[in-house]
């Protein structure tokens, strides 16, 4: 009986500890990306739409942003909510893929290894091979300019 109280008391130990590593984080992140910006705690809160003092509680860690204001926030500074809380290292946004790239990427990857080679094999072609239109139409107009074609071929 005593060993289970034991693994309970190590358990809720941890849940705390995270919970007060997070908590300090979205604190200590609130108040970098904002001095990164260069903006006062009534600035931020004006754009955000919300009252200085409820962000001065947020970033003092007095009181918990709801989830509209964590939104709002990661929308205003190009982070990811994951960031602000701790969640990840990796402040950049989650990619946003549209139905058709959504269904690309499901079926990359329900490939085999040959099938995932050949793909990106295609894509590097059509990838490379609009780069090089798009630096030979600049070419035909400007035709007085150094003819750069015998280069752009050997590539």
């Amino acid at each position: 009986m005593f060993h289970h109280w034991k693994i309970i008391f190590i358990v809720a130990i941890i849940k705390l500890s995270f919970a007060q590593r997070s908590n300090y984080l979205l604190l200590e992140r609130l108040k970098t990306l904002r001095r990164k910006v260069n903006l006062s705690q009534q600035d931020l809160a004006r754009n955000i739409h919300i009252s200085r003092e409820a962000y001065s509680m947020y970033e003092n860690g007095h009181r918990q942003p709801p989830y509209e204001t964590l939104v709002n926030l990661a929308h205003y500074y190009n982070v990811s909510v994951d960031y602000l809380l701790g969640l990840t290292e990796c402040p950049a946004p989650s990619l946003i893929l549209s139905e058709e790239e959504y269904k690309m990427l499901n079926e990359f990857r329900s490939l085999d290894k040959r099938g995932k080679d050949a793909t990106l094999a295609v894509l590097q072609f059509e990838y490379h091979h609009q780069l090089m239109q798009k630096k030979t139409i600049p070419q035909k107009k400007n035709a007085h300019k150094k003819d750069d074609s015998n280069i752009l071929n050997s590539l």
